[in-house]
This record gives C-alpha cells, structure tokens and sequence, in this order.
C-alpha cells in the first residue's frame, strides 16, 4: 500500500464536501507537517482528544483503511 504525501492528503481534503471528513482529513495533513496534535487541534479549533484519535488512527491504519471506515470513498480508488 503506498504512503501517502501531505500534498495528497491536503488535496483529498480539499475535494471532500462532508465537513467531519475535510476536518479529519486537514488534521492528517497538518500533523504531518508540524508534528504537534495540540497545535493542529489549536488551529482547526477542535479538541486535542479528536486530533489524537485521527492522527493515531491514521498511523495505525492508514488512510485507504479510514476511507472506508470513514466513508471517505473517493480515496480507495486513487491510492490503490
């Protein structure tokens, strides 16, 4: 399974219209450029707790797994 960039998940999260799933997908990107849960959560204005989870989730499963879990079915098909 390929990794992805934050240039790719910044782009997936630009073509997502569900907010959660933007949200989510914004927290990915941003954690993987500043490398900080409590600032990316600071920034999008959303609990450290969620940040955690979504990035945690990420680092275990990667993103094509939280696709389909999350519903974020454009991905699956661009990542493959």
């Amino acid at each position: 399974m390929k990794t992805l960039t934050y240039q790719e998940i910044l782009y997936y999260a630009k073509q997502e219209k569900k907010a959660n799933k933007r949200i989510r997908l914004l927290a990915v990107a941003m954690f993987m450029q500043i490398n900080n849960r409590s600032e990316v959560a600071r920034r999008l204005n959303v609990s450290r707790r969620s940040v955690n989870d979504w990035v945690s989730s990420f680092l275990n499963q990667g993103l094509v797994r939280n696709a389909v879990v999350h519903g974020i079915h454009s991905l699956s098909a661009r990542t493959g």
